[in-house]
């Protein structure tokens, strides 16, 4: 059996954006309309804050389950990337973890409805030299991330 192919490329940092999003707004619509505004196509995320509502889904191979949240909640963590969809838009993936006032945790894929409650801070770093498309992979229902140098 021979080792899986690697898949990797080296880029460097570039610029770094902040923003501080406000409540009612959309956590990944607000990351992709910044991304767009900025001009960016490869970046990595990473959010804090407080959220109203969260929607987010557990993936484990095939399908999904949504989980689903409505109540203050922490967001204790959130990371991720920005890359382009075959038609050149932004595609955000996101990744988080959300407490609620008991301390009690969840966490998933970030889907459209993550409300902001009070604020969310989030941090853009793009990638110089570095490609990142998102294919959709239509048997496996996802999209794959493709990598290579610009």
């Amino acid at each position: 059996m021979g080792m899986a192919e690697l898949d990797h490329v080296s880029g460097e940092s570039g610029r770094v954006v902040v923003a501080r999003l406000s409540p009612g707004e959309d956590l990944l619509r607000s990351v992709g309309r910044i991304a767009a505004g900025e001009g960016i196509s490869s970046a990595s995320v990473e959010a804090i804050g407080t959220l109203d509502e969260a929607r987010m889904a557990f993936f484990g191979g095939v399908g999904h389950k949504l989980i689903q949240y409505t109540g203050r909640l922490e967001l204790v963590s959130c990371l991720g990337n920005v890359s382009v969809g075959e038609d050149g838009a932004p595609v955000v993936h996101l990744h988080a973890v959300v407490s609620d006032g008991e301390g009690r945790c969840l966490g998933g894929h970030v889907l459209e409805g993550c409300k902001v409650a009070i604020t969310a801070e989030v941090v853009l770093r793009e990638l110089k030299g570095v490609r990142m498309v998102r294919v959709a992979e239509k048997e496996a229902g996802r999209l794959s991330l493709r990598l290579s140098a610009e």
